[in-house]
């Protein structure tokens, strides 16, 4: 049995705007990505140190869900709580003027 993973309030808010957004353009796209995501987070409960380290702490971790979505998540000692969801396809000014 796999550790809990939460989501932080922002990583929520990414995901539901990210969901929105590409089921408006491809409905079949946003179940594949939905797909992709679980399958991610199935792993990452399991392993959660099966992605690499970021910012030079090894609680960080970013996790690839598909080929354009990054999932930033963080191990502690209650489980996983992912960060920030980070997709290529947006507008990366937006995430800085945050």
């Amino acid at each position: 049995m796999g550790v809990d993973v939460r989501l932080s309030a922002r990583a929520q808010a990414q995901l539901a705007d990210l969901m929105v957004s590409i089921a408006q353009e491809s409905p079949a796209g946003a179940r594949r990505l939905r797909d992709a995501l679980g399958h991610l987070l199935d792993r990452i409960s399991e392993y959660p140190e099966s992605c690499p380290a970021v910012g030079g702490d090894p609680t960080l971790r970013m996790g690839l869900a598909a080929r354009r979505l990054h999932l930033l998540y963080q191990i502690r000692d209650d489980g996983l709580l992912l960060l920030d969801v980070v997709y290529a396809g947006y507008d990366l000014r937006k995430l800085f003027d945050e």
